[in-house]
């Protein structure tokens, strides 16, 4: 299907496609070729993460969960954006190696205030200092996938920033 058209000037050719309209030329570029192709290519996401699993089933594509064994341990001055991207992608080079024929997707979200990071509470008292640290103020949480192709063909990741902003929060709210 077609996602853009250009008339062109008699005979030039751009590496695309070139089609006659009564008289006329037109370039017509195609959507990108697939970087693999997924019915020949197992799908994986390399994340036992419930949410993510759900987030993927909305493609309706077939796909395996694998858990990553891998340490998120804190590297010193490294920024909450770059540690998210790069446990995204050792999440995914740690299950594309025991897979070396599949696609596989790895994750990883890491949540900031200032510049210091929030670990996952783990318990309720921690949750309920985080959410009273965090009240009134902004958090970012720095989402980043990788993805990498059979045999490790390709290799892409990428990086979403969200800004939350917290209301002012009663203790009551927070001890609920």
């Amino acid at each position: 299907e077609p996602v853009d058209i250009e008339r062109l000037r008699p005979g030039r050719r751009h590496g695309a496609r070139i089609i006659g309209i009564e008289g006329a030329q037109v370039k017509i570029l195609l959507t990108p070729k697939p970087l693999f192709r997924l019915d020949m290519n197992p799908l994986i996401l390399a994340s036992t993460s419930p949410y993510r699993r759900m987030l993927l089933e909305r493609f309706g594509l077939p796909f395996e969960t694998v858990r990553p064994q891998v340490s998120e341990d804190h590297i010193a001055g490294e920024s909450p954006s770059d540690r998210a991207m790069r446990l995204a992608m050792a999440k995914a080079e740690e299950v594309a190696a025991r897979y070396p024929g599949a696609v596989v997707i790895g994750s990883d979200q890491v949540a900031s205030s200032g510049h210091k990071v929030l670990d996952k509470p783990g318990d309720a008292a921690t949750c309920r200092s985080q959410l009273a640290t965090l009240s009134g103020t902004d958090a970012r949480f720095h989402t980043a996938c990788a993805v990498i192709g059979p045999a490790g063909s390709v290799r892409l990741v990428h990086l979403d920033t969200t800004t939350v902003f917290f209301r002012q929060l009663a203790t009551k709210e927070i001890d609920r």
